[in-house]
């Protein structure tokens, strides 16, 4: 069973979320409090 790659992949896809999730926050912060 390919378990190893598995969690390979479940690991590199929560970093790339965790990375766009701090990429994403300084352009929507204030871009909500522009639109306001």
């Amino acid at each position: 069973l390919p378990l190893p790659d598995l969690e390979l992949w479940i690991w590199v896809a929560s970093y790339n979320i965790s990375i766009a999730t701090k990429a994403m926050a300084p352009i929507m912060i204030p871009h909500n409090k522009s639109r306001k």
